[in-house]
């Protein structure tokens, strides 16, 4: 399971992260064989690659969504740090992502860095 390549670490992230959101027992495989550790590693190893950075937050926000139970395991390895780290460092890849997988962790202040903008802000203000 464990990639040695970006390319294989991106594939392995996205199908991860499909096989949670549409099953509540593919979290729970995933877990008992070690996919918590899996994803954090990745995260740490690529702090700079905003794609795996997007693709690991959703993946964590799947897996705490379906089974909020596994929110200590995530929290004890330290993904609030990195969450919040890739919501930094690729602000336009991970706001959306990092903020929602923060809120499902239960963080206080996931939203930090979220800012509306743009063409949404003046569809609010038109009244939409």
């Amino acid at each position: 399971m464990y990639a040695d390549t970006l390319c294989l670490v991106h594939v392995h992230v996205v199908w991860l992260l499909c096989v949670c959101l549409c099953t509540v027992f593919g979290s729970h495989v995933y877990t008992q064989v070690g996919v918590i550790d899996w994803v954090v590693n990745q995260m740490r190893d690529y702090p700079d690659n905003s794609s795996v950075q997007r693709q690991a937050s959703i993946l964590v926000r799947n897996m705490v969504s379906r089974t909020p139970e596994y929110r200590p395991e995530f929290l004890t390895r330290g993904v609030e740090t990195l969450l919040r780290q890739a919501k930094r460092a690729h602000p336009k890849n991970c706001t959306d992502v990092g903020s929602a997988a923060l809120r499902d962790l239960g963080c206080d202040n996931y939203n930090e860095n979220w800012k509306v903008g743009g063409d949404l802000d003046k569809f609010l203000k038109a009244g939409n």
